[in-house]
């Protein structure tokens, strides 16, 4: 994992423009694709309906897409905070769970020190006993923003789930589930644990 280098000064990040206007065209094309018929085509009420359903889902990613534009994560001594059209901030020391989601949309995992490629991607949620804050991996440099939440992690002792810590491993390129190091033959993620989206 990538380590911050300024521990003292506050660190800013944002979702990538890469991420941002892949969403943003897929959003579009997907509500030209589903509204097109709705405007055009002689559809029957629960055809209609079907299509104004994925339309309206269409224009609801669209949405989040641009609020994702102007949300930024920043990381200091005391904890993280997401600004945005709504602010949330969650202090280090308040903190009582994390977990480090994998979703991928194939079935063939990726290789060891490469598991973001291929169509895969994280989410990590933070939790206190009020309140998530949840953040993805089309978010920059966000393997140095789970190197310094998994610093804090191991100084506040927090337990976490076999498979949040199986994906802390396996960012650093060690694909062995925790639970799994007294068997050196089962080298692989804790597959059981991984999410297929079939999409």
């Amino acid at each position: 994992m990538v380590k911050p280098q300024n521990r003292k000064a506050n660190r800013q990040y944002k979702y990538s423009k890469k991420s941002l206007n892949g969403d943003l065209i897929r959003s579009v094309l997907g509500q030209l694709l589903f509204v097109l018929p709705i405007i055009f085509a002689d559809l029957g009420p629960i055809m209609l309906t079907v299509f104004g359903v994925i339309t309206l889902f269409f224009f609801i990613h669209g949405v989040r897409t641009i609020l994702k534009k102007w949300t930024m994560f920043e990381l200091d001594e005391k904890g993280i905070t997401k600004q945005g059209i709504i602010k949330e901030r969650i202090n280090w020391n308040q903190l009582k769970s994390a977990k480090l989601h994998y979703f991928s949309t194939s079935r063939n995992h990726s290789k060891t020190g490469d598991i973001l490629s291929g169509g895969s991607w994280m989410e990590l949620t933070l939790a206190t006993n009020k309140k998530k804050l949840k953040l993805d991996s089309a978010v920059d440099n966000f393997l140095q923003i789970v190197s310094e939440v998994e610093e804090k992690l191991v100084e506040l002792n927090l337990a976490l789930e076999p498979s949040t810590r199986a994906n802390f491993r396996a960012l650093k390129g060690e694909t062995t589930a925790i639970d799994d190091d007294k068997d050196p033959r089962l080298k692989k993620p804790h597959a059981e644990k991984y999410r297929d989206l079939k999409i």
